[in-house]
């Protein structure tokens, strides 16, 4: 099996109207990338490039919301024992800290809990229900998971223990007997954004908690506690988690971001400072590259209780040497990355072009990294990637796919060889034993060969714009939709005949020097391309000096 080398280039295809471009004061390409975007009108563009807290959606939309709030306070004011139940990826430990910080200032008794990857697995575990049933615990929240736990809330339900279930990932078919659900994707959920992460379910659950304390005049004579200094989490986690920036993803991502830039939680400070970076131009790629792998490094190869202790902490210096203790991880991590996709490289060469899915697995594989790798393997490859690694006698996977084929609807027809199975449309994980293996193998194989369409791989752009038809004030109001991301991609133009000269090393990658209708200008570049005439894709931004610079996205012969 060979890489992908080429992409299809496709225009998107919506066309602005003459309304846009008034308001906009611009040419009609530079209207298309708003259009592209989804705004139609004036309304639209000034609610998506001037997003407010007060746009988001009433939090008694979701399903359950009121409830779940109800059986919190009651839980509040009786000091019951409130357990937070975590995962171990940055969404879940973000959506942790959010609900612990937030219960903690209304004086709840609190206890956490975080699942270790290699102990306990992905999930809420009947077995863990057991023994906080032992310490006390009447009430578990849980964060970022729990939508398919049935049988943990089947344990925790004839133990007397009340779930409170906040999640985003796509429910199976049955519904687990919680005391609650708080999930968007559910049906009966009225919420305007199915594509929350699990830290902005956590978040939407304390702004019903301060909704419903208001109600019950818990706030008279006192300051209702202010939500948004809970954005800089809710941010790092819907980034780092990819969900679509739209809607309310939108509104608490670009606010949380500048948030996050004069944030007063020391474990993000300490963090940042570690990472080299400067607040004043943290991005999103910062979060997704920088912060966000640091943070899930403690949950990939060791034990994620630290990153939430990080979050969570007000020292200084304990939160200075937990970032170094991250960093550190994140770097072990990197190299066990490496060994592992050198690995499946090598059985990939043995695999036919006509092959669906990539389908391996290893004993010596480690079960927290294989989902990063399975992910650059979907990029190299272009079509659905199942990485399993051995732990005990149980193989756990991770499974990435391509736009058009929703992995875990598909997983779902092989229930029956799995010991567990979540996800959604292009990420799963799913563990199942040993001896089931092979025959897993065969049979999705065969299914994947027989059933799933592959499209084309490709590029979208937005539109046939030559930098030398940009001005600074375009690119600088093409600046003005970030944050960049799923969803809400960067603006990105095709080229004609432009030429590429005077190719340089820099500091990340290659620079080079476009001449377009007899202007330079600087563009940046991954890889080494040669110098030529050529047509290109390319993203414009704002350099330094307050000029016009570009990045190179792809590139043809002219």
């Amino acid at each position: 099996m060979f890489p992908v080398r080429k992409r299809e280039w496709r225009k998107r295809k919506r066309k602005p109207s003459e309304d846009i471009e008034r308001e906009l004061g611009v040419s009609p390409q530079i209207a298309s990338v708003f259009v592209n975007r989804g705004m139609t009108d004036s309304r639209e563009i000034s609610s998506f490039l001037n997003p407010s807290l007060k746009d988001l959606t009433e939090p008694y939309l979701i399903r359950d919301m009121k409830k779940a709030a109800e059986r919190l306070y009651t839980a509040i004011k009786k000091k019951e024992k409130i357990c937070i139940y975590g995962d171990y990826d940055a969404d879940g430990l973000c959506a942790s800290a959010i609900l612990y910080d937030f219960l903690s200032l209304h004086g709840a008794n609190l206890t956490v809990f975080v699942p270790h990857r290699m102990k306990h697995g992905y999930g809420f575990h009947q077995e863990v229900v057991e023994k906080l049933k032992a310490k006390g615990v009447r009430v578990i929240v849980t964060a970022d998971c729990g939508i398919n736990s049935f049988s943990a809330c089947e344990k925790a339900r004839n133990l007397g223990i009340d779930v409170i279930i906040t999640d985003h990932h796509l429910p199976g078919e049955r519904i687990p007997p919680a005391f609650a659900i708080l999930d968007p994707s559910l049906n009966g959920s009225g919420f305007r954004d199915k594509n929350l992460c699990g830290a902005g379910v956590a978040f939407y659950l304390c702004i019903g908690l301060r909704k419903y304390m208001r109600e019950m005049g818990e706030y008279e004579g006192v300051k209702e506690p202010n939500l948004a200094v809970f954005l800089d989490l809710v941010a790092t986690a819907t980034v780092v988690d990819v969900a679509p920036l739209r809607d309310e993803n939108r509104i608490m991502t670009k606010i949380g971001l500048e948030i996050l830039k004069k944030t007063k939680r020391e474990g993000l400070r300490a963090l940042i400072k570690e990472s080299g970076l400067s607040f004043e131009n943290l991005s999103t790629f910062h979060l997704s590259f920088i912060i966000g792998p640091r943070i899930n490094a403690a949950g990939r190869i060791a034990d994620p209780i630290s990153a939430l202790h990080l979050l969570l902490t007000r020292d200084t210096l304990s939160a200075l040497r937990i970032a170094k203790e991250l960093n550190i991880k994140n770097q072990e991590r990197q190299a066990i990355e490496k060994e592992i996709l050198d690995s499946a490289l090598k059985m990939v060469e043995g695999l036919s072009d006509e092959d669906r899915v990539i389908l391996l697995f290893s004993e010596r594989w480690h079960p927290g990294v294989i989902g990063i790798v399975a992910s650059k393997l979907v990029e190299m490859f272009h079509r659905p990637v199942l990485l399993g690694a051995k732990d005990g006698n149980i193989f756990r996977f991770s499974a990435r796919s391509v736009e058009g084929v929703h992995i875990t609807d598909i997983l779902r027809n092989f229930e029956d060889y799995f010991i567990s199975l979540g996800g959604h449309a292009s990420a799963a994980g799913f563990v199942l034993s040993e001896e089931k293996l092979i025959g897993f193998k065969e049979s999705v194989t065969k299914y994947m060969n027989e059933k799933v369409k592959i499209g084309i791989p490709f590029i979208e752009y937005d539109e046939d714009l030559n930098p030398s038809f940009l001005s600074v004030e375009d690119v600088k109001l093409l600046n003005s939709l970030e944050p960049f991301g799923e969803g809400n991609p960067e603006p990105v133009f095709l080229a004609r005949n432009v030429r590429l000269i005077n190719p340089r090393k820099a500091r990340k990658g290659f620079l080079y020097t476009l001449v377009d209708n007899g202007k330079g200008y600087p563009i940046f570049s991954d890889d080494a391309v040669p110098s030529g005439e050529f047509e290109i894709l390319y993203t414009p931004f704002i350099n330094r000096d307050g000029k016009i610079s570009l990045r190179l996205v792809d590139i043809r012969g002219a």
